[in-house]
């Protein structure tokens, strides 16, 4: 691989030889029976391409998940699970459901064989912001849940979060 960076194994520049590398791994753990044996060998090709292993693990991951997903008929596994959901319950009203049960069991199975969402959520920059700002609003909530006029303060470059009417004196609260 050209550069060593721990992004390259999904560039698209180098796809060829992520094509290559999942082909060898494929056949190299073909005949092992434990997850241990198969770890230990994508750190060895992390080693020998000086790659990141989590990295590598995440992008064998994904190529198996793509080939399960290019041999299962998502619509078959969907009614198989829903006579099984019938046969197993016995709630009533259960046909009043049936369609919507249906549209999220197709749609949860297809996002299940393609190994979840593409981008990962919990990259740390985006991770780090998601948790701020549901924290933010997690108080802005509670704040009017307890009677107080609170509004959200949307810049992020701001030096407070929110803002508080409490008896006509506005506070700036820093979350």
């Amino acid at each position: 691989m050209k550069q060593k960076n721990s992004t390259d194994i999904f560039n698209k520049a180098i796809q060829k030889e992520g094509n290559k590398l999942f082909k060898d791994f494929q056949q190299s753990v073909k005949d092992f029976k434990y997850k241990k044996e198969i770890t230990e060998k994508i750190e060895q090709i992390a080693l020998k391409k000086k790659l990141d292993k989590k990295l590598l693990e995440n992008f064998f991951k994904h190529r198996i998940f793509l080939s399960l997903s290019k041999k299962i008929n998502i619509e078959e596994l969907t009614e198989l699970t829903l006579e099984k959901i019938k046969a197993d319950t016995d709630i009533a009203g259960m046909i009043f459901i049936q369609s919507d049960l249906n549209k999220v069991l197709q749609k949860s199975l297809y996002l299940a064989s393609r190994f979840g969402f593409k981008k990962s959520v919990s990259e740390k920059g985006i991770r780090t912001a998601n948790e701020g700002d549901s924290a933010q609003f997690l108080f802005v909530a509670r704040a009017i849940l307890a009677g107080f006029n609170c509004s959200n303060v949307d810049l992020r470059s701001s030096r407070y979060d929110a803002i508080i009417d409490y008896s006509n004196i506005l506070l700036r609260v820093q979350v």
